[in-house]
Order: C-alpha cells, then sequence, then structure tokens
C-alpha cells in the first residue's frame, strides 16, 4: 500500500517540515452542504452519522412528551412514518462519536489516479513508509492520550444500504478516492496533530495535475523504489 496526500502546496509543506496533520472534525464535510462553500470532492451529508436507515425500509417510530396539558404535565405522544413517506435516508448522529479525521489515498495495486482526484488542490506528496507514518502517528496519539484508529474506508450502496457507518463508511459516489483515514477522539473542531519533520519517509512534493505522469505505478518501479503492492 502506498498513501498520497493531495491539498495545497502550503498544507503539505507543513506536513513534509513538521508532521502537522490538520484534522478537521467528523461533522465539518456534512455541513459543507449547507454551506456557500462549492466543494464536491469533501462534501458528504452522511459524514459525522453513525447509522443512517434507508427510506423504503423501515418504518420510523417516535415516542416522547408533547404540549402540556391543562395541569401543566407533558402529554406523551407516540407516531409512525410509514416508508412511503419518507424521501430521503435519515441519518442518527451520537455525540459520543464525535471525532478528527485525516484523510490519504491509498493505492493498493498499480492504477492511475481518478482524474476527479484532482479538485482537491494543487499539489501531492508520497509517504514512502506507511508503517513508519503509522507509527509516528500512534506515538504522538498516545503521548497526548487520544484514542485513535486507522483503516481503509469501506464504500456503500446509499440506494440499498441501511446500517452503521461511522468514519470509515462513505457512499459509494466517493469510491474513487480510495481514502486511507487516522482518526482521533476526543473531536473538537479542527485538531492540529504534529509528528514531527517526515522528510526522510516523503516524497517531494509535486504538481497534482501531473500526478499519472509523475508517478510510475507499475510494480517493477514500486520494487525498484522499495514500494510494495499489498
Amino acid at each position: 500500500m502506498v498513501l498520497f496526500r493531495f491539498g495545497d502546496r502550503a498544507r503539505l509543506e507543513a506536513l513534509r517540515d513538521t508532521g502537522l496533520l490538520y484534522m478537521n472534525s467528523s461533522t465539518f464535510f456534512s455541513t459543507l452542504e449547507r454551506s456557500a462553500i462549492i466543494d464536491p470532492v469533501r462534501t458528504d451529508r452522511f459524514e459525522g452519522s453513525d447509522w443512517i436507515l434507508h427510506p423504503n425500509r423501515y418504518l420510523i417510530d417516535f415516542e416522547g412528551p408533547g404540549a402540556l396539558d391543562v395541569h401543566g404535565n407533558p402529554q406523551n405522544i407516540k407516531f409512525t412514518i410509514p416508508p412511503d413517506d419518507v424521501a430521503e435516508h435519515t441519518s442518527i448522529s451520537l455525540t459520543s462519536s464525535y471525532c478528527n479525521i485525516y484523510c490519504t489515498y491509498a493505492m493498493t495495486e498499480p492504477e492511475p489516479v481518478d482524474d476527479r482526484n484532482l479538485a482537491f488542490g494543487d499539489s501531492f506528496i508520497i509517504v514512502l513508509n506507511t508503517a513508519e507514518f503509522l507509527r509516528r502517528f500512534t506515538a504522538e496519539a498516545k503521548k497526548l492520550g487520544m484514542q485513535y484508529r486507522y483503516d481503509f474506508v469501506n464504500y456503500y450502496d446509499l440506494d440499498q444500504y441501511s446500517g452503521a457507518t461511522g468514519p470509515f463508511r462513505k457512499p459509494s459516489r466517493l469510491a474513487y478516492q480510495k481514502e486511507f483515514r487516522l482518526v482521533v477522539q476526543p473531536g473538537v473542531p479542527v485538531r492540529k496533530l504534529v509528528i514531527g519533520n517526515l522528510e526522510d519517509i516523503t516524497s517531494e512534493i509535486l504538481p497534482l495535475a501531473e500526478i499519472n505522469k509523475r508517478f510510475d505505478s507499475s510494480p517493477d518501479a514500486a520494487r525498484k523504489a522499495g514500494l510494495s503492492w499489498c
């Protein structure tokens, strides 16, 4: 596996020079849809959710306090919404799962990078030693007493899926991003985690528009560079 980070050159320079991992919150990407920022590669209205219910598969039951009666006591109300009355997926989010996320592109086999990823910024950097990069990340997270996890993102068919989501599941329309994520808790609006200089385990910063010209993803080139496809 080879990890890439796409973005603006200044942010990648900070990553290489100091190991700055700029980690947005799990709800940042869902709120983009309600903002004036047009960012199709980052916007995901289900980001930060823990569960989604497909509108054609579940009844939605609600029970809780309603209006006050003549004595000032809340009246208990209960109602059910049938699937035919639900226009879109229902998402459920728990504050206990609020976290910060660092996104990378993971190449697990020789293949060109999808051009849609060019919208992430003007530059890219390659992590030449994934194991060491993850070791430095986990060491800093442990030192700061944070919970951490890293893994591939799994992609689901939004037209069919009902079930758990969380930070490692995303709609299949974003599958071209081939994400590998680093996640820490407790979550804050923005976390700047610094893991130290990475010049020894990263490439130079290169133009993202030229990624498929600059990076030879063939098995022979990977072996010569000391990289492995696994």
